[in-house]
């Protein structure tokens, strides 16, 4: 496998050759929503920055884990309000029966099956966020992007934002109607079917409402990132979109609440 080399030697997209040192984490995540070629582009001068007392090699500044924590955190919050609730817990025993598995009770799903799936869920986060950036950079640097490993993690990670605020809007809904079965996305169009068909489970993971805007803001972010045109960007967006639509799909637990 190629070695990704994430050390550049500080050029035009750093804040030190600019002069530019504005940035932020929260400033970002706005920017994420209303302007998200402009946001991309600051957060690319943050990619590599000169460290302060070894010469020669840089700093990753983008504050990509952080984009990560935030989204795994409200994702966090809602399915736990979820599993709680009376409908989310029986809602999950029927899941576990559909799939062959022993029902289990209330209390053993709060003491055992919600916090393993909490702790599950964040590890597949990070592995995620770090294989869809090997896939970014690859395919964008084959395609002409300048740019170093470091670019796509934060193209991905960033583009993960506008899951977290799905999640919450999600937490707001299910919260009113009670309805912890509630979902975004074309599947409520097909009444009959069960949550783990995989027509269901498909419609949910890739064509949730903020799978798709997510996916489009990534699209920005790869192209602002690696300097290459919206038309090439398309095909690094489209192939971490197909690969994560198929492993929410096929997961047992996957297609919940949208996608990624």
């Amino acid at each position: 496998m190629a070695e990704y080399r994430e050390v550049e030697t500080p050029g035009e997209d750093t804040p030190s050759a600019t002069g530019e040192s504005k940035g932020g984490f929260w400033s970002w995540v706005v920017g994420i929503f209303t302007e998200p070629t402009a946001t991309f582009e600051s957060i690319a001068q943050f990619v590599s920055v000169p460290h302060p007392t070894e010469a020669g090699k840089t700093r990753d500044k983008t504050k990509w884990w952080a984009a990560v924590l935030f989204t795994l955190l409200t994702l966090m919050i809602m399915t736990t309000y979820v599993m709680f609730t009376p409908e989310g817990l029986e809602a999950m025993r029927v899941g576990m029966e559909s799939q062959g598995q022993s029902p289990i009770s209330a209390e053993q799903a709060r003491v055992f099956a919600i916090p393993a799936q909490l702790i599950f869920v964040g590890i597949f986060f990070f592995v995620w966020a770090l294989l869809a950036g090997i896939i970014v950079h690859g395919v964008s640097r084959a395609l002409g992007g300048k740019g170093v490993f470091r670019h796509g993690r934060a193209a991905v990670c960033w583009s993960m934002i506008v899951g977290a605020l799905g999640f919450l809007v999600r937490l707001v809904l299910v919260a009113i109607t009670h309805n912890v079965e509630l979902e975004l996305s074309p599947s409520v169009l097909f009444k009959t079917a069960e949550r783990g068909d995989i027509l269901y489970k498909f419609l949910n993971a890739g064509f949730d409402i903020f799978t798709v805007w997510g996916t489009v803001v990534m699209l920005f972010g790869i192209a602002a990132m690696y300097k290459i045109s919206r038309g090439k960007a398309l095909v690094p967006t489209l192939v971490v979109w197909a690969i994560a639509t198929a492993l929410l799909t096929f997961m047992p637990q996957g297609g919940s609440f949208g996608g990624m």
